[in-house]
């Protein structure tokens, strides 16, 4: 039986947390050690999940941030295998063991995603929320983040080996990694969706500022795995330009993020 690591950062104490816990401890087939972050905030010690021997709690102090709080998480560790999930977030039963496996059968892949299914703060079901699938879907980094972070798993050693994640990013960690990653082996999506995405008003992905120094770094690293992959240079000139764009767009408030529009098409 395989083994997995999940990371769950949280800067609150509620009943999505509650829910987000208790959808990792009920993965069917797997082990799992899952690491609650608690980043600047005290952990309720009282709740019931804390007392199961395969919950770690990790209190920070002072609020590290998302990409300095996952660090400390990936720090102590014990296994090679690591999924992510958000507080807010929600895990089918068998989402581990089925990236557990593929990660175990396809050893050139470092990092495998999934699809996801929008639900809304009443944890209501909306849409599904898709992603390019495929063995090795490195090319799509260089239009967008093709690799949900809060259904993601990974090889703890490539992780590592790409220099984690960048804690002067606050915003944008997880596309940054996944770009650096894409130079180290093959990225992966499955073709079903294994996560519960929740869509609410606090989301800070809605309104990133496209003048943050996250932008710059996400386009250096496209045009470095552009070069990489052997793709066109002018080509890649366009793709950065127009992702850019919609950057200033959702910044704008004048088109909504893609996983919005996607999570709620039926209510449209």
């Amino acid at each position: 039986m395989h083994s997995v690591s999940v990371l769950l950062p949280t800067i609150r104490n509620d009943d999505w947390l509650d829910q987000a816990v208790n959808s990792v401890l009920a993965s069917k087939d797997i082990e799992v050690e899952l690491i609650v972050i608690f980043d600047g905030i005290k952990p309720d010690l009282n709740k019931s999940w804390v007392k199961d021997s395969r919950v770690v709690v990790l209190s920070l102090e002072d609020r590290k941030g998302l990409p300095s709080a996952l660090m400390a998480g990936v720090k102590i560790s014990k296994n090679e295998f690591l999924a992510r999930l958000d507080h807010d977030d929600i895990a089918f039963p068998n989402r581990l063991v089925l990236q557990a496996n593929y990660l175990e059968t396809n050893k050139k892949c470092i990092l495998v995603g999934s699809q996801l299914i929008g639900i809304n703060e009443q944890s209501s079901e909306l849409s599904q929320i898709s992603y390019p699938a495929g063995h090795d879907i490195r090319k799509h980094l260089l239009f967008q983040n093709a690799v949900p972070h809060p259904g993601a798993m990974l090889r703890k050693s490539a992780l590592l080996v790409a220099g984690g994640y960048d804690p002067t990013l606050s915003n944008m960690e997880d596309y940054d990694l996944w770009l650096r990653m894409a130079l180290i082996g093959e990225i992966a999506n499955l073709d079903l969706p294994l996560t519960y995405y929740r869509i609410h008003s606090s989301q800070m992905s809605k309104g990133a500022d496209p003048r943050g120094l996250y932008v710059r770094k996400i386009i250096n690293r496209r045009k470095t795995l552009n070069k990489f992959l052997g793709k066109n240079q002018l080509g890649q000139f366009t793709r950065d330009f127009i992702w850019l764009s919609v950057q200033y767009l959702r910044y704008l408030g004048i088109i909504r993020p893609g996983y919005i529009r996607q999570a709620t098409s039926k209510r449209a």
